[in-house]
């Protein structure tokens, strides 16, 4: 049966992926925190499976671990943005998902690709049918929206190092590309940062 190799650095986010595959049913065969580690985990897998990690573990970058693995595994990358020149054009079976992301998503895309080994097209689909609403709603806002905006933005600066400006492009452009508002967006990520509070604290 194929399952999935966690693979990050920091063993707290390690945690969180694997709990959140746990709740969704995707069965999680070993978590490491090297590229090293993973690789031997993936030795003892008969029939491959999906690695989800982020763009660096210890001692390699996500692609250095991609060109490691036998051709019946497949690699979901979670990270803000791909490093430059990440993704060859032949690397098929390396895929990159925007972080943050909701735990149904992730669940959604790493089910999809132990199925089928393919990125869903779906979403895609989605999002495009949805952008208008972005534009058409975004002079509809509410003060608490707004204020939700500026929250937001004010984490991406604190937990990532953005201007003001890099935040404010941030939100817009993953907005756009997830088919959401950005109030929404905005919303989604004041949650994530309030759970990893209480999760810390």
């Amino acid at each position: 049966m194929r399952g999935v190799i966690i693979g990050f650095s920091d063993q707290q986010m390690a945690s969180k992926i694997r709990d959140i595959m746990i709740r969704n049913g995707i069965n999680v065969r070993g978590i490491a925190h090297s590229g090293s580690a993973l690789l031997r985990l993936t030795l003892l897998e008969d029939g491959g499976g999906l690695v989800v990690c982020g763009s660096e573990l210890k001692d390699m970058t996500a692609y250095q671990l991609f060109s490691q693995l036998s051709e019946d595994f497949d690699v979901l990358v979670l990270a803000a943005i791909p490093p430059t020149g990440f993704f060859p054009e032949e690397a098929s079976g390396l895929f990159f998902l925007s972080a943050p992301i909701f735990s149904e998503e992730l669940a959604f895309y790493s089910k999809t690709l132990l199925d089928t080994r393919q990125m869903p097209m779906a979403t895609y689909k989605r999002e495009s049918r949805r952008k208008k609403d972005v534009f058409d709603q975004k002079t509809l806002r509410s003060p608490e929206e707004t204020r939700d905006i500026q929250m937001a933005k004010m984490v991406l600066i604190e937990r990532r190092h953005f201007s003001e400006e890099e935040a404010h492009r941030y939100l817009q452009k993953e907005s756009m590309q997830r088919g959401l508002r950005m109030a929404t967006l905005a919303r989604q990520i004041l949650d994530i940062d309030q759970q990893q509070k209480e999760d810390a604290g």
